[in-house]
């Protein structure tokens, strides 16, 4: 018996709660929503940093040497451009600093001399040319490739983005209609709004192939690496209020 009191006292309750949200209206006659988009969006990019270093004894030599190796890795990439227009190259350091070590024998920095720096960033949609460029640099003297990334292009995820947040506002009406309709009101216009994005990356590997015709006789025969793409989640949230009428 007292379970059935329990019970019907818990089912009015619920009863009055429910019938105070569904009469409540706001006083200025408005709702408020949020719209989510989740959106996973395909890696398009592919890209890499080229980096040459020259340690010497002079700021003119290390340059000097630095300088003829960026020459000759701008004349390469000029022809891979003309032969693949996708390939992007960009100039992103080039800096020239003294060299030091601390001695610990005697406690003082021992100067090694001037190090000269210019990193490259090479990106392309084409992973297997990106890949043939890197196994190209290793008949370059003091070159470093490092970085190897993949990302979504900035034309691509902008429209992403623009059409996800669309998705986000229609999934926020969508749910102020179904508020309103439950207090017998429609959803008029929105009157404001507000959104925040983010995204996540995800995958995106770089596997070397084996090596290829290895016997005693013969020289070893390296294949071009092997790149897989990985996805990034864009995901955008939209606050909204609506009018009711």
């Amino acid at each position: 018996m007292k379970n059935l009191n329990i019970n019907v006292v818990f089912a009015s309750v619920i009863a009055i709660i429910v019938a105070f949200i569904v009469s409540y209206k706001p006083e200025n006659n408005t709702i408020y929503t949020t719209g989510k988009c989740i959106k996973k969006v395909q890696k398009d990019r592919f890209g890499i940093t080229v980096t040459i270093k020259n340690l010497e004894k002079t700021t003119t030599d290390a340059t000097r040497k630095t300088l003829n190796t960026y020459k000759e890795i701008s004349e390469f990439l000029k022809t891979v451009q003309s032969e693949n227009p996708d390939v992007q190259v960009e100039t992103t350091e080039y800096t020239t600093n003294e060299k030091t070590r601390w001695n610990n024998k005697i406690n003082i920095d021992e100067n090694l001399g001037v190090e000269s720096i210019i990193s490259i960033a090479i990106s392309t949609s084409k992973p297997e040319v990106l890949s043939d460029i890197t196994f190209n640099f290793t008949r370059f003297n003091d070159v470093f490739t490092s970085k190897l990334n993949n990302f979504v292009s900035t034309e691509v995820y902008q429209k992403e983005k623009s059409d996800c947040l669309e998705d986000a506002i229609r999934d926020a009406k969508r749910q102020a209609e179904k508020l309103a309709s439950a207090i017998g009101q429609k959803v008029g216009k929105m009157v404001h709004s507000d959104y925040r994005n983010y995204s996540t990356s995800s995958g995106g590997y770089y596997m070397a192939k084996a090596v290829r015709g290895m016997s005693a006789n013969d020289t070893l025969e390296l294949s071009p690496a092997e790149m897989f793409s990985g996805s990034e989640d864009i995901s955008v949230s939209v606050d909204a209020t609506f009018e009711l009428k």
